[in-house]
């Protein structure tokens, strides 16, 4: 069975062009010849895509940003139970986006909707009671974070409600890792460690093998044995001048954090499953049991599958 854990759909494709176009990837430096995807990333794309690559089920991580990207007041955390969210006039925002990703994946079961949530949008107790609610009425299957684009720390402690839920749940949290251009650290290996140390039981996953933090990313994955990881992009950008240097390299990594702890995703509308399915098949030195760990036997462990 094929799973793709990191693939994220648009309700319009003309969405999906937009979002690729605001999104370049200067994470991994420079490589002659990445190939991005020509689609769009709306439902018919992303369905033809995972038809096309063999695909069993796929995780859609959907994202709430606001423009601008606003930053909290504070510098690094939002206000949590201390006032008001700022941006609570958005909140029916983020929550038609969950609604309609979960109406989505209740037409086509082959689809895991992830759940965004925001710190400055609704209060703690809102986004726990939500995510609750759509898990147990709508089928939702996790939460997804890029806390670059979304601008607060993973262990902000406005969320600490909502991963008690998950954990107590087993909802899975599928997390972008890796650096940001101001540095500031949101997304960073390290970012994650308060969250792993307060949270034991929370399903997280680090997204990209830490992207271009890939050489920090076993430090965690030897700390915190419960965390997994998934290697979508960072797949698509080996040779890179900030990525691993061959398919080797990268083969070594995954079997440095291990390999039963790592699961393919596309990132899909940048990339094609099927390009990450034949990346991840000819990884060197996997036996072919460990490359079925890859290609869905762990992400179907962490779903239920």
């Amino acid at each position: 069975m094929l799973i793709d854990s990191h693939l994220h759909i648009y309700r319009e494709r003309e969405i999906g062009v937009r979002a690729k176009a605001d999104y370049p990837i200067v994470e991994y430096g420079t490589l002659e010849g990445v190939t991005y995807s020509e689609r769009g990333g709306d439902a018919a794309d992303a369905l033809a895509a995972l038809a096309e690559a063999g695909v069993s089920y796929a995780a859609v991580l959907n994202v709430f940003l606001m423009d601008g990207m606003p930053q909290p007041a504070s510098g690094l955390t939002w206000p949590g139970a201390d006032g008001p969210p700022p941006h609570a006039d958005r909140a029916a925002d983020l929550i038609g986006l969950n609604e309609w990703l979960c109406a989505l994946a209740q037409e086509h079961a082959q689809l895991l909707p992830m759940l965004t949530v925001h710190p400055g949008v609704m209060t703690p107790a809102e986004t726990a009671d939500h995510v609750g609610t759509l898990a147990s009425e709508r089928g939702a299957r996790g939460v997804k974070l890029h806390t670059v684009a979304q601008r607060f720390l993973p262990s902000d402690p406005a969320l600490d409600p909502l991963w008690e839920l998950c954990s107590d749940r087993g909802l899975p949290v599928i997390a972008h890792c890796g650096p940001d251009r101001l540095e500031t650290g949101w997304a960073t290996p390290e970012a994650f460690v308060p969250l792993a140390e307060r949270f034991p039981r929370l399903p997280l996953v680090l997204a990209h093998l830490g992207g271009g933090d890939f050489r920090r990313i076993v430090a965690v994955a030897d700390a915190f044995p419960g965390v997994r990881f998934d290697l979508s992009e960072i797949v698509s950008w080996v040779g890179g001048s900030n990525a691993p240097e061959d398919a080797a390299a990268l083969a070594a990594l995954v079997r440095a954090v291990g390999v039963e702890r790592v699961m393919a995703g596309s990132d899909f509308p940048w990339y094609e499953p099927a390009w990450v399915i034949d990346a991840v098949t000819r990884l060197p030195g996997l036996s072919t049991s460990e490359r079925d760990l890859i290609l869905g036997r762990t992400a179907a462990q962490l779903f239920g599958l």
